[in-house]
């Protein structure tokens, strides 16, 4: 399958990917998101959970994000996530964390400690997209994590089955709307300030 960024900077440009039982989140759905999310900060922090090939992170940072971080376990699809970066020059402004999502919250803790002290908090935008037959709801969203990860007001979106009904909150992550398209839908939560 082949994907390409929708929008901003490097719009049209294809990206590297495998035949593999992935799912990319399809370029509509992409388009639909960032429209959604008009009123984003300019030029937003952001996190890809269950990364994949890294086409949310790229897209994020194609439309002006200043960094991207992407989580992915799967170590030939790491490879194909920096290869795309590398493909639109964004190595100063990403990273690739090969770990398991609920594994990597401690590492993203330890950065934020370390450098997001001085940037006004952690990621303006989190997308996290499992895979559909997987369930990790209750414990990712609900983890307490959120509350130093992101920054006051963030933004998580998350893609998942439309067979898939997921709570009105967890913790601080409250849902704002859930819209759907095809088999797929996007809830999106907004982290409540103090």
């Amino acid at each position: 399958m082949s994907t390409q960024i929708s929008g901003g900077r490097d719009r049209g440009r294809r990206l590297h990917s495998i035949s593999a039982k992935i799912r990319p989140t399809s370029q509509k759905l992409r388009l639909a998101i960032f429209s959604i999310l008009s009123d984003l900060p300019k030029s937003p922090r952001v996190l890809d959970l269950y990364a994949g090939t890294g086409a949310f992170g790229l897209e994020a940072l194609s439309r002006g994000a200043i960094h991207a971080d992407f989580v992915e376990v799967n170590a030939r699809l790491c490879k194909i996530i920096n290869m795309n970066i590398k493909l639109l020059g964004y190595q100063d402004r990403a990273r690739v964390i090969k770990a398991k999502v609920d594994q990597a919250f401690d590492s993203l803790l330890m950065q934020y400690e370390d450098n997001f002290g001085g940037h006004d908090g952690g990621y303006d935008l989190v997308f996290l997209d499992p895979p559909y037959l997987d369930n990790p709801w209750e414990h990712i969203l609900g983890n307490p994590s959120w509350g130093l990860l992101m920054k006051p007001a963030g933004v998580l979106v998350a893609e998942h089955s439309t067979d898939m009904i997921l709570q009105g909150g967890y913790n601080k992550l409250v849902s704002r709307q859930t819209r759907t398209y095809g088999d797929s839908a996007i809830s999106i939560f907004e982290l409540l300030e103090n």
